[in-house]
């Protein structure tokens, strides 16, 4: 194998740590997915049972423990997981603005508490219109999530083809 120059070596040197960034980015980006997959799923619940507008007392016991799971369970992980990123919160090459993950969880939270607040309030049409909020704000942070780690994985596959073919 043919020496490299120091040029070369400290050129490779930053490519790998271009894709060491890179696939610790993916790695975030698949351990958001787990948080947000939870958080959905948890929603889903309480929307079922807002739609199917069943207003028993098993109904709304049960509306009310998942409420309550998602303020002392779902949340509280979301939030440790925001705080504990390093990757997804810096842009990628400067091409593209980080998300906001922080804003967007105390979006969430805030319409959380607010359905929580309404529904306990009896205030059911509120409580309802809570609920589509808290759904579009996961659904669309999923749908994001989701576009940006199909782009990032299509951009490490050719940024590694590159790398390949330049060494």
């Amino acid at each position: 194998m043919a020496e490299m120059s120091d040029d070369a070596v400290a050129a490779l040197r930053s490519a790998l740590g271009d894709v060491h960034f890179r696939a610790n980015r993916l790695h975030e980006w698949r351990e958001f997915g787990i948080v947000l997959e939870k958080l959905r799923s948890r929603y889903e619940v309480v929307r079922q049972r807002v739609d199917a507008d069943d207003k028993t007392p098993n109904s709304m016991s049960s509306i009310r423990d998942t409420l309550r799971a998602l303020q002392d369970s779902e949340l509280i992980e979301a939030d440790s997981f925001i705080n504990s990123v390093e990757c997804i919160s810096k842009p990628l090459n400067g091409a593209t603005a980080p998300l906001n993950l922080a804003d967007w969880l105390q979006k969430v939270t805030a319409a959380s508490s607010t359905a929580e607040s309404e529904f306990n309030a009896g205030n059911w049409g509120t409580f309802r219109d809570q609920c589509q909020e808290i759904r579009k704000l996961v659904f669309g942070m999923l749908s994001k999530r989701n576009l940006l780690l199909e782009s990032e994985i299509g951009d490490l596959r050719s940024f590694s083809r590159a790398l390949k073919d330049k060494f």
